[in-house]
């Protein structure tokens, strides 16, 4: 199994009771989306289907295709020709089979390992209900939790829908109760049907790629359940996680306030709810709320903690906490890559009634300031300038793709610090949550992008969608502006001589969408704003004589020893894509002290100038 442990321990129940359903599930292509029609939600799936096999695609989409690749790219590797997702033979039979969840079925580990074009997917399992023998009548909701499907999934139990979800990138949970609680049986089935376009470029897809093969600086798309599915046991009267509206708020480091909206879910009319929140930092308690009733008209409630430690209290923490001047700020314990301190939190809601406790939530925080708005081009860390020595991380696994275990995501940022990164830019891909866990408790600083689609629609122009960046591509809307440049040392050196040179047209398009009446969000740079180099150097390193590899390694130019390899843009290769510091398989292509070095270097020179500022 991908994940023997809890999949959310950022957000962990002390009355834990969950079960995961990742492993062996019946698995069918439905190429001629028949499925639905045949009732396999109610039936269960066939044994086999047959198929009628067509063209490779009616919409178009690949006439623009190529067209879409070379302007990526910049056009520095001629494209495989006839490189198409195509079917092939007028007839083939789809046979069921088995999937290890939670590997898309183009992985290796997935048990299929198959290409080509398959859109309509459907998955089966059998489960026992996770609340035991006296399921029924008991105070409690069970929950569906899918990590990530690619891209829309429907979802039944017992021949019953429960809910359905858009979008390949982001968790949603379904709540199941009813349907376990009318079955009548003691093994419930579950049925998710899947679909994922092969050729609509207005999905959004990041990295995977349209063709049969991947190319360029595109891969292997991963279609279906990519992320750990689990059922768990909630009471009915609970505490929401973030998704639906629970905030911790700490980048107060001159008050040192935690500023706490929590959420409350499955109230009843009229039923009286408090709650309580307490902190603590290596074992000792450093404050408690009151506790705060919810009012009659809302659910949620504002509560205000203050974390700064007193003497005593300090004394008895551990040495590795209240050790070092950088860590400390008015009292407060702040949060750095240097020093990773969190504060471990724990949210409680009662019944005042009775003072019985509903729900009990265990969760952290780091206290940390970021700012970027004096007017200085400064980016800021807790109050002082900080230099990001980033990396360009997109989050790809040589058997398992897009999917990764707690422990591979924890080694990734492992090895990226070993080599002087105190944080990466993780791109077109919205990481498991995994993954941001360990990067607050390992100190590794996250910039997050949104996997982008590769031609407009209304949608992705409606500015009512939320867009975090559309890297390399036009912005309509975002807190991010950011350009792509590939041209010559010569070239690049006159570009970034100035900010007016930066802010131009970059391939013959506006950086900014021109000016719209009335909406001026997104079409201009806000002076004094930083600048962030965040990725440089694609360079390919040649592999050695003789290798088998390499008739397809792509980068934007070739390295051919260790000693070319001073800037670099991403810390693993691709598949074909040979850019990394480490191999795709996570080897050191140069040694990680060589890397540290340099970055060290870079650092100091950073301070040495601010300091003369």
């Amino acid at each position: 199994m991908a994940n023997q442990t809890y999949p959310r321990p950022d957000f962990e129940r002390t009355s834990l009771r969950w079960e995961s359903l990742d492993g062996p599930w019946d698995f069918i292509f439905d190429d001629d989306d028949i499925g639905i029609s045949a009732r396999w939600q109610n039936s269960g799936l066939p044994d086999e289907v047959a198929v009628r096999l067509g063209d490779a695609s009616s919409d178009g989409a690949f006439a623009k295709s190529d067209a879409i690749t070379q302007r990526i790219a910049a056009g520095t590797q001629d494209l495989l020709p006839g490189n198409l997702l195509a079917k092939t033979g007028l007839t083939a039979v789809n046979r069921k089979r088995q999937i290890h969840v939670p590997y898309v079925f183009q992985c290796p580990a997935s048990g299929i390992n198959e290409r080509g074009v398959h859109q309509v997917l459907w998955y089966q399992r059998s489960f026992t209900d996770p609340r035991g023998d006296q399921a029924k009548g008991q105070d409690g909701r069970v929950l569906l939790r899918f990590g990530a499907v690619d891209y829309e999934a429907r979802v039944w139990v017992n021949g019953c829908r429960v809910g359905s979800h858009r979008g390949g990138h982001v968790p949603f949970d379904l709540d199941v109760t009813d349907a376990l609680d009318q079955a009548g049986t003691d093994n419930h089935r579950l049925v998710v049907r899947v679909f994922d376009s092969a050729y609509n470029l207005t999905q959004p897809r990041g990295k995977q790629y349209w063709g049969a093969k991947p190319e360029s600086i595109f891969y292997t798309p991963s279609a279906g359940i990519w992320q750990s599915v689990w059922l768990d046991v909630v009471p009915s009267t609970r505490i929401a996680d973030s998704s639906k509206g629970t905030v911790l708020r700490s980048n107060d480091i001159e008050s040192g306030d935690l500023h706490s909206h929590i959420v409350v879910l499955g109230r009843r009319i009229g039923q009286p709810c408090s709650v309580e929140v307490e902190a603590s930092l290596g074992g000792v308690t450093v404050s408690k709320s009151e506790s705060t009733a919810l009012p009659n008209n809302k659910d949620s409630v504002d509560i205000v903690l203050n974390l700064r430690i007193k003497d005593d209290q300090r004394l008895v923490l551990p040495e590795d906490i209240k050790e070092g001047a950088d860590r400390w700020h008015n009292g407060v314990a702040l949060w750095a890559p240097e020093h990773p301190t969190l504060y471990e939190v724990t949210i409680k809601l009662i019944d005042p009634a009775s003072n019985k406790t509903l729900d009990v939530i265990k969760t952290s925080t780091g206290i940390r300031s970021i700012e970027w708005d004096r007017g200085d081009g400064q980016w800021r860390l807790n109050g002082k300038p900080y230099f990001q020595a980033l990396c360009l991380d997109q989050g790809y696994w040589p058997d398992t793709f897009m999917t990764a275990s707690s422990a591979q995501l924890k080694h990734d940022i492992v090895l990226a610090k070993k080599m002087g990164f105190n944080g990466c830019r993780k791109h077109q891909k919205v990481e498991n949550p995994l993954f941001y866990y360990w990067a607050d408790r390992l100190g590794y600083l996250v910039w997050a992008e949104m996997a982008n689609a590769y031609e407009f629609s209304p949608e992705s122009l409606d500015n009512t969608r939320s867009i975090n960046d559309n890297c390399g591509w036009e912005h309509v809307q975002t807190d991010l502006s950011t350009f792509h440049d590939y041209s010559d040392g010569a070239e690049l050196a006159k570009t970034c001589a100035s900010l007016d040179a930066i802010l131009d047209k970059k391939a013959g398009r506006h950086l900014f969408v021109p000016s719209i009446d009335n909406n001026e969000l997104g079409t201009q740079h806000k002076p004094g704003a930083p600048i962030m180099c965040t990725e440089f150097g694609g360079v390919n390193i040649a592999p050695s004589a003789g290798s088998k590899e390499g008739d397809r390694d792509w980068g934007y130019t070739t390295a051919r020893d260790s000693e070319d390899l001073l800037a670099r843009v991403e810390r693993t290769d691709i598949e074909q894509e040979a850019n990394g510091l480490f191999t795709f398989d996570r080897r050191e292509k140069l040694p990680a002290e060589k890397v540290k070095g340099i970055i060290d270097a870079a650092v100091g020179a950073f301070h040495e100038r601010v300091s003369r500022l």
